[in-house]
Protein backbone atom coordinates (compact mmCIF):
# COMPACT_ATOMS: atom_id res chain seq x y z
CA UNK A 1 0.00 0.00 0.00
CA UNK A 2 2.99 2.44 0.91
CA UNK A 3 4.70 1.99 -2.41
CA UNK A 4 1.52 2.60 -4.43
CA UNK A 5 1.23 5.83 -2.48
CA UNK A 6 4.44 7.39 -1.88
CA UNK A 7 5.30 9.63 -4.53
CA UNK A 8 8.73 10.91 -5.92
CA UNK A 9 8.08 14.83 -5.24
CA UNK A 10 7.52 16.20 -1.84
CA UNK A 11 4.11 18.04 -1.98
CA UNK A 12 5.18 20.51 0.68
CA UNK A 13 8.05 21.84 -0.74
CA UNK A 14 8.79 20.47 -4.02
CA UNK A 15 11.77 18.22 -2.90
CA UNK A 16 12.47 15.68 -5.17
CA UNK A 17 15.60 13.59 -3.25
CA UNK A 18 14.63 11.25 -1.02
CA UNK A 19 13.95 9.63 1.80
CA UNK A 20 10.28 10.45 1.15
CA UNK A 21 7.46 9.47 3.79
CA UNK A 22 3.95 8.99 3.93
CA UNK A 23 2.52 11.66 6.05
CA UNK A 24 -0.97 11.38 7.53
CA UNK A 25 -3.31 14.34 8.01
CA UNK A 26 -5.67 12.71 10.37
CA UNK A 27 -4.71 10.69 13.67
CA UNK A 28 -7.47 8.34 15.02
CA UNK A 29 -8.68 9.05 18.50
CA UNK A 30 -7.12 6.60 20.89
CA UNK A 31 -9.86 3.96 22.18
CA UNK A 32 -10.58 5.42 25.56
CA UNK A 33 -11.36 9.29 23.73
CA UNK A 34 -13.60 7.03 21.50
CA UNK A 35 -15.47 5.17 24.54
CA UNK A 36 -15.64 8.71 26.02
CA UNK A 37 -17.56 9.83 23.14
CA UNK A 38 -19.41 6.90 23.20
CA UNK A 39 -20.66 7.49 27.06
CA UNK A 40 -21.24 10.98 26.05
CA UNK A 41 -23.80 10.03 23.22
CA UNK A 42 -25.70 8.07 26.32
CA UNK A 43 -24.97 4.87 24.94
CA UNK A 44 -25.96 2.26 27.46
CA UNK A 45 -23.01 -0.15 29.04
CA UNK A 46 -21.94 -3.21 27.12
CA UNK A 47 -23.57 -1.65 23.98
CA UNK A 48 -21.31 0.96 24.56
CA UNK A 49 -18.42 -0.81 24.69
CA UNK A 50 -19.49 -2.70 21.78
CA UNK A 51 -20.17 0.01 19.61
CA UNK A 52 -17.00 1.77 20.71
CA UNK A 53 -14.42 -1.42 19.35
CA UNK A 54 -16.26 -0.81 16.10
CA UNK A 55 -15.48 3.04 15.79
CA UNK A 56 -12.37 2.30 16.75
CA UNK A 57 -11.77 -0.66 14.08
CA UNK A 58 -13.01 1.50 11.28
CA UNK A 59 -10.59 4.32 12.73
CA UNK A 60 -7.83 2.11 12.09
CA UNK A 61 -9.00 0.91 9.53
CA UNK A 62 -9.19 4.39 7.78
CA UNK A 63 -5.97 5.40 9.17
CA UNK A 64 -4.10 2.28 7.81
CA UNK A 65 -5.61 2.29 4.25
CA UNK A 66 -3.13 5.42 3.55
CA UNK A 67 -6.77 7.70 2.79
CA UNK A 68 -5.62 10.86 4.36
CA UNK A 69 -1.30 10.90 3.07
CA UNK A 70 0.39 12.99 0.93
CA UNK A 71 4.35 12.24 0.28
CA UNK A 72 6.57 14.71 2.04
CA UNK A 73 10.08 14.94 2.46
CA UNK A 74 11.49 13.62 5.93
CA UNK A 75 12.57 17.67 7.03
CA UNK A 76 8.71 18.68 6.00
CA UNK A 77 7.47 15.50 8.10
CA UNK A 78 9.11 16.36 10.86
CA UNK A 79 9.15 20.09 10.94
CA UNK A 80 4.85 19.10 10.97
CA UNK A 81 4.96 16.42 13.48
CA UNK A 82 7.50 17.89 16.09
CA UNK A 83 6.86 21.35 15.81
CA UNK A 84 3.44 21.91 13.82
CA UNK A 85 5.15 24.17 10.63
CA UNK A 86 4.98 23.84 7.15
CA UNK A 87 5.71 25.71 4.32
CA UNK A 88 4.72 29.26 3.32
CA UNK A 89 2.37 28.84 0.46
CA UNK A 90 3.12 32.67 -0.75
CA UNK A 91 7.12 31.94 -0.53
CA UNK A 92 7.41 28.78 -0.68
CA UNK A 93 10.49 29.19 1.02
CA UNK A 94 10.07 29.70 4.89
CA UNK A 95 8.19 27.77 7.61
CA UNK A 96 5.82 29.26 9.77
CA UNK A 97 2.79 27.79 12.34
CA UNK A 98 0.89 25.10 10.68
CA UNK A 99 -2.70 27.72 12.44
CA UNK A 100 -0.86 30.99 10.63
CA UNK A 101 -1.22 31.85 6.72
CA UNK A 102 2.23 33.18 6.29
CA UNK A 103 5.95 33.34 7.34
CA UNK A 104 7.02 36.20 9.31
CA UNK A 105 8.93 36.83 6.48
CA UNK A 106 5.44 37.51 3.82
CA UNK A 107 3.70 39.22 6.86
CA UNK A 108 6.88 41.80 7.02
CA UNK A 109 6.72 42.30 2.92
CA UNK A 110 3.40 42.86 2.62
CA UNK A 111 3.05 44.92 5.69
CA UNK A 112 6.35 46.90 4.00
CA UNK A 113 7.56 47.07 8.05
CA UNK A 114 10.47 45.39 9.39
CA UNK A 115 8.09 45.14 12.77
CA UNK A 116 5.07 43.49 10.95
CA UNK A 117 2.28 46.10 11.31
CA UNK A 118 -0.36 43.29 10.62
CA UNK A 119 -0.07 42.14 14.41
CA UNK A 120 -0.78 45.91 15.67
Amino acid sequence: MRARLIGDRCEQCGKTEGPMVLQHHWHPPTFQQVLREAEYLGIPGNERYQQARAMHEANQARYMSGQDTSTWCSKCAYLKDKFHMVICNRCFKHYHKDHLGMCSHCVRKESDSSCGDLFD
